[in-house]
């Protein structure tokens, strides 16, 4: 029998990750993230690799059974978890808060949002699972604003395993339709943090409005530096990126009071090749404070009234099943090309490690 740990009454530390593999690299990142002591860890998809191989379900929980019997994990769905039954093999095997593929979570004062953002799309078949999810995400973030404008929270933070904007070498600078479709309810709704993996490497955002450095935008952190073999960054990053680098590492990230602090270390060089145990470097640190609620409700972003966002839910769900058809039409037939030039990039990369 495993016990946890209690959860601390207020200030609490949690660690991010994506694309995890069962690596030796994996294993690396899963012994730096124990010694930082969290109280859980979340993975943002591309968890086991399996891709319809169930054995390696088995190997990848192997792996994890010495840190997981005292350490909360949460996850998300990633485009390789799509490759296991449509993303059958990951729902048999996690549960988490909630319902489905897709949930929230709230941890003291801080909302989090877990969503697929597309990653199980294969096919057409699936434009109203879609639509279901993108109407959940905007009636929960809605009522998140509404809460944090009455002062029951502090932070609002999107978990899911696409970034929205990538430096990566032989990724578009963006997937411009899901960007389309999520990034207006990001600004509208004054998300403070999106947790991303999918890409494998680091890179974290300014504060970013469609593409741009902005203040009052929401921060990006892709930490795909997991396990999984590492990619490579474009010779000139654009100016919404803060601090881009080739690594396997993980994030820390600290919230005490009103302030969102995070630190993000490497545990390998640009090649892929391990430090030394004890020997993580610090390559990034950033902090958030919590918005002020009245400064929050004058935004431009915000529109209308906080008082009026629960009362315009059912008008503003009509508009967007009618409107979003085209839009969700093309992020399909997008995210699915996605899909698959991300499998031929990896055809001539190394196999995992048993």
């Amino acid at each position: 029998m495993h016990t946890l740990p209690p959860f601390p009454r207020d200030k609490f530390r949690f660690c991010h990750f994506g694309d995890q593999a069962v690596r030796d690299s994996s294993r690396r990142v899963m012994d730096s993230v124990r010694q930082q002591n969290p109280d859980f860890f979340l993975v943002a998809g591309d968890l086991s690799y399996a891709n319809g191989d169930q054995p390696v379900w088995d190997r990848y929980f192997d792996m994890l059974e010495p840190y997981t019997a005292r350490l909360p994990m949460m996850t998300c769905p990633g485009n390789h978890e799509a490759k296991d039954g449509r993303g059958q093999g990951y729902r048999t095997r996690f549960s988490q808060p909630g319902e489905g593929t897709y949930f929230t979570w709230d941890v003291h004062r801080v909302h989090f949002l877990f969503s697929t953002g597309g990653s199980l799309l294969r096919d057409l078949s699936t434009t109203k699972e879609l639509m279901e999810e993108l109407d959940f995400m905007e009636k929960d973030l809605a009522d998140a604003y509404q809460r944090r404008q009455n002062g029951e929270i502090d932070f609002i933070v999107l978990v899911q395993h696409y970034p929205l904007w990538t430096n990566t070498e032989g990724r578009s600078p963006a997937n411009f339709s899901l960007v389309a479709l999520e990034e207006k309810m990001l600004l509208r709704y004054e998300v403070d943090l999106v947790l991303a993996g999918h890409d494998h490497l680091y890179e974290r955002s300014h504060p970013t409005m469609r593409g741009k450095p902005a203040e009052g935008g929401y921060i990006q952190v892709t930490q795909g530096g997991g396990g999984k073999s590492l990619y490579s960054l474009i010779a000139k990053p654009a100016a919404w990126a803060a601090v881009s680098r080739v690594c396997h590492g993980y994030t820390v990230l600290d919230v005490e009071g009103r302030t969102l602090r995070a630190r993000s270390y490497a545990v390998s060089d640009s090649d892929g090749n391990l430090f030394e145990p004890d020997a993580d470097q610090l390559i990034d640190s950033f902090e958030i404070p919590a918005r002020v609620p009245a400064a929050s409700a004058r935004s431009a972003v915000a529109g209308s009234a906080a008082a009026d966002a629960k009362a315009l839910l059912p008008l503003r769900k009509a508009r967007r099943l009618e409107d979003m058809e085209i839009d969700l039409h093309a992020m399909l037939l997008h995210t699915i090309q996605r899909n698959r030039d991300h499998d031929l990039h990896e055809e001539g990369l190394e196999h995992d490690e048993d």
